[in-house]
């Protein structure tokens, strides 16, 4: 679903809520009940609701991030294995990158999940950040070029 889609949607659904709302209103005045005790008790919900959802929102991660912040975490742990394979000598320097990528690869494969082109290609430019965030933090006197 594209974001121009989703904003559509939800300009859509808010102006649903509030015709809603109104027409609630005016049916209540029409009947003689007091529309304010009934407001009272939708704004006592909604607090309570936000107050749920302040409590809760830290402890329920967001499934992309998550995914992301997986993806990321076994791509940089795959660049510091190849490095450490580089180093001791068991690894050609013209291997790193592809050992890097085929680690995180396959660990991705092993949760279950399904590793596209374009997975793999985020994968690769990962480690490529990875390797360059390595330089910066001179972790390692022998980092090169992945």
């Amino acid at each position: 679903m594209s974001v121009q889609t989703v904003t559509i949607l939800i300009g859509v659904l808010s102006l649903v809520c509030f015709f809603g709302t109104m027409y609630g209103v005016q049916a209540l005045v029409k009947q003689g009940k007091d529309p304010g005790k009934r407001l009272q008790v939708a704004d006592a919900i909604v607090d309570t609701a936000e107050s749920i959802h302040t409590v809760l929102d830290p402890l329920i991660p967001d499934p992309v991030d998550n995914i992301i912040d997986t993806v990321l975490k076994i791509t940089q742990t795959g660049v510091h294995s190849a490095q450490q394979l580089y180093n001791s000598g068991q690894l050609p320097p013209d291997l790193r990158k592809e050992q890097a990528t085929q680690y995180a690869v396959d660990v991705i494969k092993l949760t279950g999940h399904e590793v596209t082109p374009e997975l793999e290609q985020i994968i690769r430019n990962s480690a490529e950040a990875a390797v360059f965030v390595m330089k910066q933090n001179n972790i390692g006197s022998t980092i090169q070029n992945i």
